[in-house]
């Protein structure tokens, strides 16, 4: 067959036998190179290379006319030299493999340098996903900016003999960085993107009293999700405030819900990716996308599912008076709270929430509510989500039976 070179992963993770094999940030990429019917071929340097390139598209189209702007950057490249003594085997037997260990470690300054800015703000290494959507529906003539970004990792292998490269192997990798959770992100740093409350008005009579009523849904802060391992069980939880307002004159009687407030609600995990062809020193936001002629946004459904919901009790908080005297309306203010628990099949596995200069990703939870009882109604909430993979602290080490190797020479 002749000279060949073959890689080979020992701390790969692949989710199926066609999809390339993913590696936490943290912890590197750890394997080994096999020489198969090598002979007696001998070769004087082994040399082992990772690289990482960025590339983005935006696609801008005004009229009948079309812009593209294109930029390319390399994010990593990282290089390994081995020597014939590094390798392990029997030399005598050609078609016993001759084995060559190698580790890559994924160097902490590509937080900043690498990715064109250092100010500190954006600071995560981008994992390796393809984000290339159909494009929109849109109508003739109409303004439209599209993106298209590729991040990819791939490890490189040439065998060179007498300074000429006698055998050669390439893989495609993915790279899923791994880093402490930081601050739950900032609902203010981003208008109108996410709504955690919303009323809506409704009327109730009974035996010819009316009471104007309000009911107003609240949702808790920023959901976090801390994975260790990319296969974990994916949960988000968060609380539901219902809070019913009743406007009633001074003369009605005191009214109380008595009935426990219940539904169901659909629960979609939304990714939103950013793409810039301009270096940026900030987090895109959605004001910034509606004016800016190089930064486009993609949206993918993650995953949905649908679960029930059941409110507590009714509990009075708060009993306000209002007009002159304190005798021409009374608002009284009920709440009820439900604790919603979403389980996310974990199929795929998830890009953490990133920023760099060029890309970044965000997600939010998108809660359709549905109070069938006591009173029908529906809001819409959109939660922010902060995905990230937990650091291991734990360090690669050989085991004893690759250290008791005899060496080649």
């Amino acid at each position: 067959m002749g000279f060949q070179v073959e890689i080979i992963f020992t701390n790969g993770l692949a989710l199926s036998s066609t999809s390339e094999p993913l590696f936490l940030g943290d912890t590197g990429i750890d394997g080994y190179i096999a020489l198969t019917d090598h002979g007696d071929v001998s070769i004087d340097i082994l040399k082992i290379s990772l690289h990482g390139t960025l590339v983005t598209t935006i696609r801008r189209s005004d009229w009948y006319s079309f812009a593209y702007y294109h930029q390319v950057q390399e994010l990593l490249h990282l290089t390994d030299i081995k020597r014939p003594t590094d390798f392990v085997g029997d030399q005598e037997h050609a078609e016993s493999p001759l084995k060559c260990f190698f580790h890559f470690e994924i160097p902490q300054y590509l937080k900043c340098e690498l990715l064109g800015q250092n100010t500190g703000l954006l600071c995560d290494l981008p994992s390796s996903f393809p984000c290339a959507n159909a494009p929109p529906k849109a109508t003739m003539l109409q303004e439209r900016c599209e993106g298209d970004c590729h991040i990819s990792y791939k490890i490189q292998v040439h065998a060179i003999c007498r300074r000429k490269a006698i055998a050669c192997a390439s893989q495609q990798i993915k790279i899923v960085p791994a880093f402490e959770s930081g601050p739950p992100v900032c609902v203010a740093d981003f208008p109108n993107e996410y709504t955690l409350a919303k009323s809506t008005r409704l009327r109730t009579g009974f035996l010819g009293l009316h009471h104007t009523a309000e009911w107003r849904l609240e949702a808790g802060g920023p959901v976090q999700l801390v994975l260790n391992q990319l296969t974990d069980p994916i949960r988000l939880s968060t609380t539901l405030t219902l809070t019913q307002l009743i406007y009633s004159s001074d003369n009605c009687p005191k009214w109380k819900p008595w009935d426990m407030a219940s539904g169901h609600c659909t629960c979609t995990l939304v990714s939103s990716t950013f793409i810039s062809c301009i270096p940026r020193s900030s987090v895109p936001t959605l004001q910034e996308l509606a004016t800016s002629t190089c930064l486009s946004r993609q949206n993918q459904v993650c995953a949905e599912t649908r679960t029930a919901v059941q409110f507590s009790k009714w509990n009075e908080s708060t009993l306000t008076l209002h007009g002159e005297n304190f005798s021409s309306e009374v608002t009284r203010q009920w709440r009820s709270n439900a604790s919603l628990s979403i389980d996310i099949p974990n199929d795929k596995y998830l890009v953490p929430t990133f920023e760099s200069s060029l890309v970044s990703r965000r997600y939010k939870l998108v809660l359709h509510v549905h109070v069938t009882k006591p009173h029908r109604s529906a809001f819409r909430l959109t939660i922010p989500v902060q995905i990230s993979y937990q650091k291991n602290n734990t360090q690669t080490s050989w085991s004893a039976q690759e250290l008791a190797s005899p060496p080649y020479i």
